[in-house]
């Protein structure tokens, strides 16, 4: 079983509109760096800089987004993403496999969706022409 060294971390994309940084619904992304690869989610929610906690990496509790969606909702999918990443890096590593950044993006796209989607994903031996 190989160890695949990995780092999940999410954030707040900085966008400048017109030389000024935007700081009022700016975009949740969740960077990978894994074995020399950089791969940047998006996450699907948006929130202002002042109501993100840089620490905890989450929205502060109490605040609410443009669309009204709540911290404990953002951060409880937030928390879905990562574990489904975890959890896909670690059958990976128990098949002595790296993952492709196709195959991470998948997985994250499985979960946009309002509720848990399992996706099978094959690997290149059980793909053929056919």
């Amino acid at each position: 079983m190989i160890q695949i060294k990995r780092n999940l971390i999410f954030s707040l994309e900085k966008r400048k509109k017109e030389g000024q940084v935007i700081t009022k619904n700016v975009p949740i992304r969740l960077r990978i760096n894994y074995v020399g690869t950089r791969l940047d989610i998006q996450t699907g929610y948006r929130i202002d800089v002042e109501k993100w906690n840089k620490e905890k990496e989450q929205v502060k509790n109490g605040s609410f987004n443009k669309l009204s969606q709540s911290a404990s909702s953002i951060n409880s999918r937030i928390l879905e993403l990562k574990v489904a990443i975890q959890d896909f890096f670690q059958e990976h590593e128990s098949r002595n496999t790296i993952p492709t950044k196709n195959q991470i993006r998948l997985v994250a796209k499985s979960l946009n969706g309002k509720g848990k989607r399992k996706i099978n994903i094959k690997t290149s031996e059980e793909l053929s022409f056919f």
